[in-house]
């Protein structure tokens, strides 16, 4: 029976605390050991393993460490920190060798521990409650314990500038809307007096305002002359007068009635418009009589379809009316300077 070279869980043995031995093999490594095999190769050989390889190698720290994932390991020589370390490494353990585990065993697990069990000394010493493990007070879980109070708070925050927001930004809404329509209202008023103010009623005689003779066109004063119209007087005018422009083949006739007050003239201008359109008048269409915006006029086709009828006032005091075709109509409105 020829020697075999040392099997994975059989490596030279070391003497507490030292150094792998160094013993050279017999130079014929096929030279039979002794009549049964067992002799030892020199005087500090291994002693015999017996007929079982799991029997223990010596009273030191390198006893085997028993059944481990099904693999009888002999541990590491201890060192003087606790766990091993190059200086406890024998020589055999160098390199890719893996002596002393089984395929798939994983890696060996050092005397004294428990399967699953953390090496002394590493971050995890002390299960999942250590000093690094995910539960101990500097786990991951601790170190990002922060995170989530300032979420919460920001969170908080936020909603409560939402909640300021709407509560006192409704309350300021109402009273702005109040403001700018108490301001339109008075801006309106303003405006009202201001052009109330800008009419300034006329205390001159009616009649002298009054053109016998249009400019710019053929139509002047019949002889007939002006009259007084009474129902303007009956109205309130403080003097009214009626009467007709002619070409020679078309007839205007004319009114003109003044008033003792800018809101008189207003009064009767609209209510003219009023009865005409009581009585049928199609309005075409209304607005100011001068550049500046002052004065205002009405202007309608009666039912016949044919005749229109104008009626303005000056903003100074006075009401006055055109009644004939459309194109007569508008040009003596255009060309009287009143």
């Amino acid at each position: 029976m020829s020697q075999k070279p040392p099997e994975p869980n059989g490596p030279p043995r070391s003497e507490p605390g030292g150094v792998p031995d160094e013993q050279p093999l017999p130079p014929d490594v096929t030279q039979p050991l002794g009549p049964d095999a067992t002799q030892p190769l020199g005087p500090d050989a291994t002693p015999p393993l017996g007929s079982d390889a799991t029997q223990p190698l010596g009273p030191d720290a390198t006893q085997p460490l028993g059944q481990v994932r099904g693999d009888a390991t002999q541990a590491f020589p201890a060192s003087p920190s606790g766990h091993p370390g190059p200086e406890a490494t024998p020589e055999w353990m160098t390199g890719d060798q893996s002596y002393g585990r089984s395929p798939g065993a994983g890696a060996e697990t050092p005397q004294g521990a428990a399967p699953g069990a953390p090496y002394p000394g590493s971050a995890f010493d002390g299960g999942a409650f250590g000093p690094g493990g995910p539960a101990g007070p500097d786990g991951p879980g601790k170190r990002r314990g922060w995170v989530v109070p300032v979420i919460l708070t920001a969170v908080v925050l936020v909603l409560a500038g939402v909640a300021v927001y709407l509560f006192f930004g409704r309350g300021d809404d109402t009273p702005a809307a109040q403001e700018t329509t108490s301001g339109a209202a008075t801006s309106a008023t303003e405006e009202t007096t201001t052009a109330s103010e800008s009419r300034s009623l006329s205390a001159d005689p009616l009649e002298p305002r009054l053109d016998t003779t249009v400019v710019n066109t053929s139509f002047a004063l019949t002889d007939a002359g002006w009259t007084s119209d009474e129902a303007a007087i009956a109205a309130g005018a403080r003097e009214a007068l009626s009467g007709t422009y002619s070409d020679g083949s078309t007839d205007v006739p004319v009114t003109a009635a003044a008033f003792e007050s800018i809101e008189a003239q207003d009064a009767y201008s609209e209510q003219l418009a009023a009865d005409l359109e009581a009585g049928g008048a199609t309005s075409q269409g209304e607005g100011s009589v001068y550049v500046d915006d002052t004065g205002h006029y009405w202007y309608y086709v009666l039912e016949d379809g044919a005749t229109t009828a104008l009626v303005w006032r000056t903003d100074d005091g006075v009401v006055l009316t055109l009644t004939g075709p459309a194109d007569a109509v508008q040009t003596i409105y255009r060309n009287m300077l009143i």
